[in-house]
């Protein structure tokens, strides 16, 4: 998140990667917040009910405005000692592993794109960032 993002939004504002975003907005979201060194790992769903299936604070893991992050969000699913049809997350920033969660009805999110959001909790014009050095990762097979 650039510097040049208002300090009456920087609270709010966070970068984002998505995982399994489907059509109907449904995705896995891990999203960063320098403002406080947070984090959070969302669950959206296709009617909008946004469900947190994790939270809290990274100390020194999250870079402060105009620093880059990197952030790594993966999901697995049919991971041994869970039940079918479950996905296990695991949420990573610079290098240091924040959350590993395990969503029992994570095969409900089918879709396999990908994306990136730079954004702000309810209302907040003029949150700026970018991304850059992207890796995607797919697993076999496609």
């Amino acid at each position: 998140i650039f510097k040049s993002t208002p300090k009456s939004i920087r609270s709010k504002a966070f970068a984002a990667v998505n995982l399994r975003q489907g059509s109907n907005g449904s995705r896995y979201q891990l999203a960063v917040y320098p403002s406080g060194s947070r984090y959070k790992v969302r669950k959206v769903s296709g009617n909008g009910k946004v469900r947190i299936l994790a939270s809290g604070k990274a100390g020194k893991a999250i870079k402060g405005f105009g620093e880059a992050n990197r952030l790594t969000l993966r999901a697995f699913n049919d991971v041994k000692g869970q039940p079918a049809g479950s996905a296990r997350l695991l949420a990573i920033i610079n290098d240091k592993r924040l959350a590993v969660i395990d969503d029992r009805e994570g095969g409900k999110l089918e879709s396999r794109d990908s994306t990136f959001s730079i954004g702000a909790d309810k209302n907040a014009t003029g949150v700026a960032g970018s991304f850059v050095n992207l890796k995607l990762g797919i697993p076999d097979p496609f």
